[in-house]
């Protein structure tokens, strides 16, 4: 299974309407909704007052830091960010944090935001430029430390077998005759015809094949 990523979901809901409750149309929860089911996680709703802040203030009963960290700006890519009732954002609202736009505003995927209405309320997949003001916090998906800790480990891993088949690979090498390496077939002053050379570029050839046969 390929790994998961804020540009991936991007490229997979932008532009779409997603109304997972039947309620108010294509919600800012509705967005934070399908990312969830995007990564694999558990939905969390509104149970105190059914606009989006609640996500953020419910957060150490409801059980959704077993999935995500709660952290503070800056933000990293991905990073589900929640607003209090503002001036940015009356009702509060939800959004996915992707980059910094400066002058303290960020660039911001989610519903009902500036995207396409969709007829019940709510509004498509769309980034937006959203001020820092009236930001409660936000979480971080723990999937992609998780994600980036196993590449690291199979890396590792991954070395680990190089470094271990090396004393093997020198052993093979040293114990190569001339005549594993390359025959001579053509006049070379000095050098009879038929006669097994050693060439510096064939031993180079040779480890560059046995390394190649380890990281397959």
């Amino acid at each position: 299974m390929a790994d998961k990523s804020p540009d991936d979901f991007y490229h997979t809901v932008i532009g779409k309407a997603y109304d997972l409750d039947g309620m108010w149309g294509a919600t800012c929860v509705d967005g934070y909704g399908q990312y969830s089911i995007y990564l694999g996680y558990p939905r969390f709703r509104c149970t105190q007052t059914n606009f989006a802040k609640d996500i953020w203030n419910l957060r150490k009963e409801s059980g959704i830091l077993e999935y995500y960290e709660a952290v503070q700006a800056p933000f990293q890519d991905g990073d589900v960010v929640i607003w209090d009732n503002c001036a940015e954002c009356p009702d509060s609202h939800i959004a996915i944090f992707r980059k910094d736009a400066g002058d303290n505003k960020g660039v911001f995927l989610g519903q009902n935001q500036d995207g396409t209405p969709d007829g019940k309320g709510g509004a498509s997949f769309d980034q937006k430029v959203i001020s820092y003001n009236g930001i409660l916090g936000g979480l971080r998906p723990k999937i992609y430390k998780e994600q980036k800790d196993k590449r690291d480990r199979q890396l590792r891993e991954k070395n680990q077998q190089i470094r271990a088949s090396m004393p093997k690979t020198r052993k093979y090498l040293s114990n190569m005759k001339q005549t594993e390496i390359i025959k001579n077939t053509t006049v070379i002053p000095g050098v009879q015809p038929g006669v097994f050379i050693c060439d510096p570029v064939c031993i180079a050839l040779a480890f560059s094949l046995v390394f190649s046969s380890l990281l397959r």
